[in-house]
């Protein structure tokens, strides 16, 4: 087992689809952010069981992050970007999602970020 590099931040402004994000927090280096899954799933309440039609997987590219940088990823549409953190000099990725609604504030959804090849009988289905 490993310990996780990130720490969740917050949901900022759910419900708000022009300014809803996520925001995560690199406790370590980061060499890339290709290596991880933002899994996002929303239950049904009657079932229990996922609502296929709502969960969603988001990849992402080679990207680095120091420690102590920010991951703030937007639901909408947008043009990624870095910032520069003004006390520390960090420098912060924004990344945008490309959803067509708001999703933070739907009752039932939870998000997991994961890295990849760290699950259980993981692996190819035809060699």
């Amino acid at each position: 087992m490993f310990d996780f590099p990130f720490s969740f931040e917050g949901v900022n402004n759910p419900g708000d689809y022009e300014s809803e994000s996520i925001t995560f927090r690199a406790e370590e280096d980061i060499d890339t952010l290709y290596d991880y899954l933002l899994i996002y799933s929303v239950e049904d309440p009657e079932t229990g069981l996922p609502d296929y039609s709502k969960c969603r997987i988001l990849t992402f590219d080679d990207i680095e992050l120091q420690k102590g940088s920010l991951l703030e990823i937007y639901t909408r549409k947008g043009e990624d970007s870095s910032t520069i953190e003004f006390e520390t000099a960090a420098l912060n990725q924004i990344l945008y999602w490309g959803l067509p609604s708001p999703i933070w504030n739907i009752p039932y959804s939870s998000f997991e970020l994961s890295r990849r090849g760290d699950s259980i009988a993981g692996g190819m289905f035809n060699d």
